[in-house]
């Protein structure tokens, strides 16, 4: 269970208004809110690599802030927006690099490591994949591996900043699809900031909205919209949000 008590964020001054305490047990959220209010800068403190100006984020109970970095990397892995292009990496090397929080000082697999990996990768459907150069991978197939590589890592909280920038309407489906379901089969709170609200209100159990006025608001889907939440923080002339379909409209 990740929970989080009355955070506010930023580096010298606070981006973020001191948020109310939630929490969420498992399942599929997604981050939103227009560019410039500090998503980016919410999952860097969430995930332990930027301390709050105040408050405090646990996870199983445990304050996140005062983790070792391995202990950390246990507990939290993490996709983020840029891509990664090693030509010397293939697949099942980047794969590997996933369960180094669990290797012995030389970083070496054991039996029970490679069980892991194997069980993702079939999972995933990526064998065709595992001796191909990183280099050498369409977008679509990168992302995927990125996120095989976070889910190797075998940790309670996977975190993504914009996991579909780079893709199109097809594969971005198809990512947020695997994410959803990943999160159902393997019990994990899976949480990614994304542009694609439309579609992530499809799939998503809950939704962190950051407003513009550096307000955070957390809830179910259900009360999401129920509140009117989208179309208060999206609100603009001649674009409207409308409920029933969960998409917006032209006016």
């Amino acid at each position: 269970m990740l929970r989080v008590e009355r955070l506010n964020i930023g580096y010298q001054s606070g981006l973020l208004k001191e948020t109310v305490d939630f929490e969420i047990q498992s399942g599929f959220t997604a981050l939103i809110g227009r560019n410039g209010t500090g998503k980016t800068t919410f999952l860097k403190t969430i995930s332990g690599h930027l301390k709050p100006l105040t408050g405090i984020c646990k996870l199983d109970g445990v304050d996140i802030y005062s983790l070792s970095t391995q202990q950390l990397a246990t507990k939290i892995s993490i996709v983020n927006t840029e891509k990664i292009r090693l030509s010397y990496l293939k697949v099942h090397e980047l794969l590997a690099l996933g369960r180094f929080p669990y290797t012995n000082f030389i970083g070496q697999l054991s039996d029970d490591d490679e069980a892991v990996i194997n069980k993702i990768v079939q999972r995933l459907q990526i064998e065709h994949l595992l001796n191909k150069y990183l280099e050498s991978l369409s977008d679509g197939e990168l992302q995927k591996i990125m996120i095989a590589r976070a889910i190797v890592q075998d940790t309670p909280i996977v975190i993504l900043d914009e996991p579909t920038t780079h893709l199109d309407l097809v594969n971005r489906y198809q990512i947020f699809q695997l994410l959803k379901s990943l999160s159902q089969e393997l019990n994990k709170i899976i949480l990614l900031s994304t542009h694609e609200i439309e579609l992530a209100l499809q799939l998503a159990d809950n939704v962190i909205l950051i407003n513009e006025k550096s307000e955070l608001i957390a809830a179910t889907l259900g009360d999401f919209i129920k509140k009117n939440h989208i179309q208060n923080a999206f609100k603009q002339t001649g674009i409207s949000f409308d409920n029933k379909t969960l998409r917006f409209k032209f006016r």
